[in-house]
């Protein structure tokens, strides 16, 4: 008799939004994220996009496959701090958003923003540690280079995205004088 043995599961070793909330909570702070996607041509948040679908549900409307786009969207952070039980004062709001050329993905768009949000923040170490194990674990940056007028990733497997901005620089030196064309590092937050 054979035993079936299942692989191991891969464990995403990266802060969740989850996560970050909870750290954040435990500093005295607040979090609300509110996402917005595309409900065919209008940006709504989604909990408006919940109810417009259970009205149209009841209108009879059988097909909504084709009414939330897949690509782009908005989301919004708000931190508050919490001086007491019931008392929020509001500190930050910070953004990120989706182009309609992308699929949204709830939770990039949640770090991204969070993100954004404690990088406002200058309360005490405990955030400033968080900052940076965000920044080293979904901070990178990219070689692109300018096409035809418009810049573009720099798509070669000698020169993959680095974690470290002076590697990356240095590389881009390398690739202007090889393609003989302007070049530029920018940062991509995964």
């Amino acid at each position: 008799m054979e035993l079936k043995v299942k692989p191991p599961k891969l464990i995403d070793a990266r802060l969740k939004p989850k996560d970050i909330i909870d750290r954040l909570k435990v500093l005295g702070y607040q979090t609300r994220i509110t996402h917005h996607r595309y409900f065919g041509r209008k940006l709504l948040k989604n909990s408006d996009i919940r109810v417009l679908l259970k009205a149209m549900k009841i209108m009879g409307e059988n097909d909504l496959t084709n009414i939330i786009m897949p690509r782009g969207g908005l989301t919004e952070v708000e931190i508050y701090k919490t001086l007491s039980s019931s008392l929020l004062i509001p500190l930050i709001t910070a953004q990120s958003q989706c182009s309609l050329s992308d699929i949204f993905i709830y939770r990039k768009a949640a770090r991204l923003a969070l993100f954004r949000a404690i990088c406002q923040v200058d309360d005490n170490e405990s955030i400033l540690t968080l900052r940076k194990e965000m920044q080293q674990m979904f901070l990178k940056y990219q070689i692109q280079i300018k096409d035809q007028g418009k810049w573009v990733d720099y798509d070669n497997p000698d020169f993959p995205q680095s974690e470290d901005k002076e590697i990356a620089e240095n590389e881009a030196k390398q690739v202007a004088s090889e393609t003989q064309k302007e070049v530029r590092v920018v940062e991509v937050f995964e």
